[in-house]
């Protein structure tokens, strides 16, 4: 008897009548149904058919016989990947069959974004005149009490892209006498093509203000605030006699070395929150006050991560290393294919569940340009979208589904997350904190205001790991 498979109601419809494909459970006619990329169509098509070979017991035979089809020719592939040519297998039917259906999907896909580029390089155009007209007549209308629009006036026509969907925004004279102009497209921002709502960007929620987003961006930023977390009374104390000292390095060392004098025999578990403060506090007060600071000198990325961001995120987790364990320089995970990270944070219990990436955009002062950081969020964003189709549609985590990422750039640390909303598979980002690695005392305080924001950004990712191995 057919089961609903709990992956949503597209998969359940074909499901229902999967059997009678030719040949049965036919791989490709799924592939069109949910346009994925490869990775991911593969990692759903074999999730909901060995779901389907377990629960159902009609057509099984037909299942199974698709399954060790798929499950074969998969294994070939990984074969000739590892193998050297001359002992490669043949790909067979199926085999060849993949391959051609890729390379047209790959080409088709090609096609739409260089469509989507010239599309929103029209766009960008018409909205940087529909902008400068704006500022025009919005100063008119501060400096001129006499300032009025013609009824005759005609419309100013914008055409933005939103959503993935090009649609047409008119702005009335009405709009124009009452200085109240506010073109919704510039609510998201776009990362290789991909629609994502910042709501901890001041530029974007000046924009959303007023306009029909601001309500549903209140709605949403509700379900993807960082979780409250209450500090242990150390750790308050430790950060506010931070934030009581003086800007003087001597000063706040021995105000902490007195503090850790009694505070010593704590329990490391209990009161993590308070270790991690003061552990990273001295580590950057060490080197500030050594002979010479190396975080003040150009340092190439792989020579600075140690020292700041690997240094930041080892303290931070050390009291929950038995959930999730980092791994540096190099390094892959299995939903994300071939792309390679700087680092990753994987689930203990579940090595394809990957909450945390993380990039370093040069070092300090080398190689740290605007266009390094642009291209590494998004490549970030471009893959950590598969990771959050994987948690959906198969781990089946509820909305708003998680994914977080930590980079360095500037000698600065950003502590970023971005959710998969509703139904609408709307990408939103939030920003948890963005701190300086302090080289001066009163950036010090700066970074200890931030430890809080800090602890929220990792009790978050906690939850979710803890969440997805139920």
């Amino acid at each position: 008897m057919y089961k609903h498979s709990n992956l949503g109601p597209n998969y359940n419809e074909w499901l229902k009548t999967a059997h009678l494909l030719d040949p049965p459970f036919d791989y490709f006619s799924f592939a069109e149904l949910i346009l994925k990329d490869k990775h991911v169509t593969n990692l759903i098509y074999k999730s909901i058919l060995t779901e389907y070979v377990k629960k159902s017991n009609k057509y099984l035979n037909e299942g199974v016989k698709s399954l060790k089809l798929f499950e074969g020719y998969m294994c070939s592939y990984h074969y000739n990947h590892l193998a050297n040519q001359s002992r490669t297998k043949e790909d067979g039917p199926f085999g060849s069959a993949f391959k051609k259906y890729w390379i047209k999907r790959e080409e088709e896909r090609t096609v739409e974004s260089i469509r989507k580029r010239q599309l929103e390089g029209t766009s960008n155009i018409t909205n940087d005149i529909v902008s400068n007209m704006e500022r025009i007549i919005k100063k008119s209308c501060a400096t001129s009490p006499h300032f009025s629009v013609s009824p005759s006036t005609s419309a100013i026509s914008s055409t933005y892209i939103a959503d993935e969907k090009t649609e047409t925004s008119t702005i009335s004279s009405e709009d124009i006498a009452s200085c109240d102009i506010s073109p919704t497209g510039y609510a998201y921002k776009k990362y290789d093509g991909l629609n994502v709502l910042d709501l901890d960007n001041p530029d974007i929620l000046e924009y959303m203000s007023g306009t029909l987003l601001e309500e549903s961006g209140a709605s949403i930023k509700s379900l993807t605030d960082p979780p409250k977390i209450e500090l242990s009374e150390p750790c308050k104390d430790i950060l506010n006699l931070i934030s009581k000292s003086s800007a003087s390095a001597t000063c706040i060392k021995s105000q902490i070395r007195s503090f850790i004098g009694t505070n010593n025999s704590l329990d490391e578990s209990e009161y993590a929150d308070y270790y991690f403060a003061e552990s990273t506090l001295h580590h950057f007060l060490q080197m500030m006050t050594s002979p010479r600071n190396p975080i003040l000198f150009p340092m190439k990325e792989r020579t600075a991560a140690p020292i700041t961001a690997i240094y930041l995120l080892h303290a931070m987790f050390l009291s929950c290393n038995d959930l999730v364990s980092f791994h540096w320089i190099e390094r892959t995970a299995d939903i994300t294919g071939a792309a390679n990270w700087d680092g990753i944070c994987f689930s203990i219990k579940d090595k394809r569940l990957t909450p945390v990436l993380i990039e370093f955009s040069g070092g300090i002062h080398f190689n740290s340009t605007t266009e390094k950081e642009q291209r590494d969020e998004s490549k970030m964003i471009r893959n950590m979208v598969k990771l959050l189709e994987y948690a959906k549609y198969v781990k089946k985590h509820k909305s708003p589904v998680p994914q977080f990422y930590c980079r360095f750039f500037t000698n600065q640390i950003f502590f970023e997350a971005i959710f998969l909303v509703d139904e609408e598979t709307r990408l939103v980002k939030r920003t948890f904190c963005k701190i300086p690695c302090p080289v001066t005392p009163r950036e010090l305080k700066i970074f200890a205001e931030n430890i809080p924001a800090m602890l929220k950004w990792k009790q978050a990712i906690i939850n979710y790991v803890i969440e997805s191995q139920k």
